[in-house]
């Protein structure tokens, strides 16, 4: 796919910039070998073509055991005895998002 001056002209209006007539140029070859490019990945078969639908959605059903990792139950405890404030096992902590 090739772009004229007068796509660049377009695309240049919508973002808003001035574009000299030699980067107009520039733009227009460089964007078309891009968009070729992308073409060329388009027409790439992906190991994942080869898969069923039935396959990919088993796989993602498929969950792991959470689990804790790299921390002992007494630096746990140590650490949660710190916070102020705390509830069962979860501290609570002042939000960081304004509604």
């Amino acid at each position: 796919m090739s772009l004229d001056i007068k796509q660049i002209e377009h695309l240049a209006k919508l973002a808003r910039i001035k574009l000299t007539a030699e980067e107009k140029k520039k733009f227009s070859q460089d964007l078309s070998s891009i968009l070729e490019y992308v073409e060329k990945l388009g027409m790439v078969k992906s190991a994942t073509d080869s898969l069923s639908q039935e396959s990919v959605k088993k796989e993602s059903q498929e969950l792991r055991e959470d689990q804790v990792i790299g921390i002992e139950t007494e630096e746990l405890n140590n650490l949660h005895s710190q916070f102020p404030q705390k509830e069962d096992r979860f501290i609570k902590a002042k939000p960081i998002f304004n509604n």
